[in-house]
């Protein structure tokens, strides 16, 4: 699926297994192109994870006016041997540059390589760690790194609310997944829509999703109820004449059998010795 940095859903692609037409080798750059098929030529920036990270894919974007970045795996086909693991301490950084196509490594805790063509790689950004013992260090990391981490992770946080407010109940079922994915993603992109609107007057300052559902809810409920009223029937089951209570099941001092009436009428599932308290003139018979 692809979103955007707000977490606004805009185009998925549900995966088939063996019947799906991209399975096989280079899934993921096949997946991309497929999402990407309505950005050509409107000098949009895409992110995404190593699993979808090619220096194929990245220079196919960037021919067809997209650009791009994402982390990529260090033996990835056509990835620089000079970058695999070079000999660098904590905020150094190593790049080469072909075209506009920029491969990266740079050392966080651990190596980082990221393929991009979305921004210069010249110029560093600082940012804070905490060390071992919990001091704060300051590095500096390249701008390929820092568009990574400001727009990246759209979908993640989108299937955050998913998972955190699911609608309907797992299913094994492959139809019944996709209807309920289709209303969890229309009820996220309706909150994200209704509280980035300007002029909109939000009933608190800190409205959250869980409040929008509620109130989602109580809109398409209004009055409706299907609770059934109580019917009032004689001992017999014939409609009573006069002031009667409720149905009560109570514990009698006989054999326990199934209650008549609850046999002949619509409460079933209800067993045991029932009885009915009749009033007359406000006094139990």
């Amino acid at each position: 699926m692809r979103c955007d940095p707000n977490r606004y859903y805009h185009d998925p692609r549900p995966y088939m297994g063996k019947h799906d037409i991209f399975r096989g080798q280079d899934l993921g750059e096949r997946v991309v192109m497929h999402l990407c098929r309505s950005l050509r030529w409107k000098s949009y920036h895409v992110f995404f994870d190593r699993f979808f990270t090619f220096v194929k894919l990245v220079r196919t974007l960037e021919q067809n006016g997209i650009y791009s970045c994402g982390t990529i795996k260090k033996d990835a086909t056509g990835f620089p041997d000079e970058l695999k693991a070079p000999n660098l301490r904590g905020g150094e950084t190593q790049q080469l540059q072909h075209d506009k196509l920029v491969a990266t490594v740079w050392k966080d805790k651990k190596l980082v390589h990221l393929m991009s063509t979305t921004s210069d790689p010249v110029g560093d950004d600082p940012v804070v760690r905490r060390l071992r013992g919990g001091a704060m260090a300051e590095f500096v990391r390249p701008p390929p790194v820092t568009a990574y981490h400001k727009y990246m992770g759209g979908v993640d946080r989108h299937m955050q609310h998913r998972a955190k407010y699911p609608v309907g109940r797992p299913s094994k079922k492959y139809w019944k997944y996709l209807v309920n994915f289709m209303l969890e993603v229309s009820v996220i992109n309706a909150f994200l829509i209704y509280t980035n609107t300007p002029g909109v007057q939000l009933p608190s300052a800190r409205y959250s999703l869980l409040d929008f559902l509620v109130d989602l809810a109580q809109q398409l409920i209004g009055g409706f109820s299907s609770r059934k009223r109580a019917r009032v029937v004689s001992r017999l089951g014939v409609p009573a004449i006069g002031n009667i209570t409720a149905h009560q099941s109570v514990r009698m001092d006989r054999k326990r059998t199934t209650c008549k009436w609850c046999t002949k009428t619509w409460r079933k599932e209800e067993k045991g010795n029932c009885v009915w308290m009749f009033y007359v003139s406000g006094s139990p018979l």
